[in-house]
């Protein structure tokens, strides 16, 4: 059975058990964030004194990479016990007196603002959140907290990289070397976020190395383009732990080994990237993600990063059994957990809106 939410306090846990919910459609899943607010009443105009309550949320969208408090805010209410009219729900399950039970309520002239502390949202579950309220005579309010949403080819502003504190010219590396391929330099910062915590020293078990996280099959992909970038002879063929020591010994470093080079490690990551896109751009592999529902640049943003993950075939094999449901593949069950926080990562990093667009995918 699978666990449900988690609201972690400074000494309380609460988990929810009940019926779980499948992963469901995509477009289910991501919507589309430029057409939600119409779709989501916490997007309404501003409230008069005849007008139902408003719902916001902070953050605006579900954060799957880290703990963090979350809060509902509850605009026009009247009540003198607002909390008597709020129904909340998690995978169909109320769980609204268990999480008033952890709440930290502050109560208005007009609103109340509800704080849940340290919010804990699996990555490799789905999580349907919403949230209703209605007063006596008053016609109901309904809102959805959404998961993040994200797109390859939206050029995105990087805006933070909470909770990581890298280097200023990582970011700037990144803002110069993805838009000439056309890739938003939100999605390589959160790549990079999940493959290394922005450490360029990184080391995998599978011998992945550097920022993006290389690993030797990567390299073979892009290193004929880059044949110029310094390579310490038959670092591949050495076990995990020596390549570590060697790394942190100083004996490897970014003038001997290129996936210690920050500038060459995020220019290899864009290029890999690109290779997987070229992939699933060919007429045999493109016309498999037609078949698939939702908006296609989020859904081909879920193939190339579950791609980098764990390898074109390997995903191309989950959509033909799974179809819609592809990320739900047993053979994907790490590549599920790795979309959806990479996701998340560029959601939060970034503006809430594109300055600009890229061309679509298809």
């Amino acid at each position: 059975m699978l666990k449900y939410l988690i609201i972690i306090c400074a000494s309380t846990t609460i988990s929810c058990a009940g019926p779980t919910s499948p992963f469901g459609a995509i477009n289910t899943l991501l919507p589309d964030s430029r057409v939600e607010a119409e779709k989501n009443p916490s997007s309404t105009p501003p409230f008069t004194v005849n007008e139902p309550a408003n719902i916001e949320f902070y953050p605006r969208r579900q954060l799957l990479h880290q703990n963090k408090d979350f809060k509902i805010i509850i605009r026009g209410i009247r009540a003198e016990s607002p909390t008597d009219y709020l129904k909340i729900q998690y995978n169909h399950l109320d769980v609204t007196h268990k999480l008033l039970h952890v709440a930290e309520i502050s109560q208005h002239d007009n609103f109340i603002e509800l704080t849940i502390p340290r919010l804990h949202l699996p990555a490799n579950h789905y999580n349907d959140i919403k949230v209703s309220y209605q007063e006596p005579h008053q016609r109901p309010t309904h809102a959805t907290y959404f998961p993040p949403s994200c797109r390859v080819y939206d050029n995105s502003v990087i805006e933070n990289t909470e909770p990581f504190a890298p280097p200023k010219y990582f970011i700037q590396l990144i803002e110069t070397f993805a838009p000439r391929e056309q890739i938003n330099p939100s999605v390589v910062a959160g790549i990079i976020a999940q493959e290394s915590g922005f450490d360029p020293k990184a080391v995998s078990w599978a011998k992945a190395i550097g920022l993006t996280q290389m690993t030797p099959l990567a390299e073979q992909q892009i290193i004929d383009s880059y044949d110029h970038y310094p390579r310490y002879p038959n670092l591949n063929r050495y076990s995990y732990f020596r390549i570590k020591t060697l790394i942190n010994s100083g004996k490897v470093n970014e003038n001997e080994e290129w996936r210690l080079n920050p500038s060459y490690s995020i220019q290899g990551g864009i290029a890999f990237l690109k290779y997987i896109d070229n992939y699933w751009r060919l007429p045999r592999n493109a016309h498999i993600l037609k078949q698939l529902p939702g908006d296609p640049n989020v859904v081909y943003s879920q193939v190339l990063l579950a791609s980098y993950n764990s390898g074109p075939a390997r995903v191309k094999y989950a959509i033909k059994r799974k179809g819609a449901r592809w990320l739900l593949d047993r053979k994907l069950q790490e590549a599920h957990k790795y979309v959806n926080r990479v996701f998340s990562y560029c959601y939060h990093f970034s503006f809430q809106e594109p300055a600009k667009e890229y061309v679509n995918a298809f």
